[in-house]
């Protein structure tokens, strides 16, 4: 899957020295990551919610978690090669149905700085 030039681009922001070294979420990140949790949870297990558990997504297939009933568009986008990393994460959460079409999914963030801070988030849950 080919990503639009536009979200490698805001990718770059990911990448800045705050994000990559801190050992711990900071309070902002643990703050944007709020727009995850009605649908999301970390870990598996607890109530059941309409989103996959984000532990260790980094570097995950798409649609592959076991356990979790993914859509038929999820599944499809995974067997065609979507791995969820910084840039896809990215391009995603600001447009879902442009990453994965058929997908249903709330209309994204479309705010940068909130998608780079639960996207840090994510990958201090993910060891990365």
């Amino acid at each position: 899957m080919r990503l639009p030039v536009w979200a490698m681009g805001a990718s770059l922001l990911l990448l800045l020295p705050e994000a990559a070294t801190a050992d711990t979420a900071t309070d902002a990140e643990l703050k944007a990551f709020a727009n995850c949790r009605a649908c999301h949870a970390m870990k598996p297990g607890g109530r059941k919610l309409p989103g996959p558990p984000l532990d260790n997504i980094i570097g995950r297939q798409a649609g592959t978690l076991d356990g979790f009933a993914y859509s038929k568009a999820m599944k499809v986008a995974g067997r065609e090669g979507l791995f969820w990393n910084a840039e896809t994460l990215d391009a995603y959460v600001a447009n879902p149905r442009a990453v994965v079409q058929g997908k249903k999914f709330l209309p994204g963030i479309r705010n940068a700085d909130t998608r780079r801070k639960i996207i840090s988030y994510l990958m201090h849950q993910s060891g990365s």
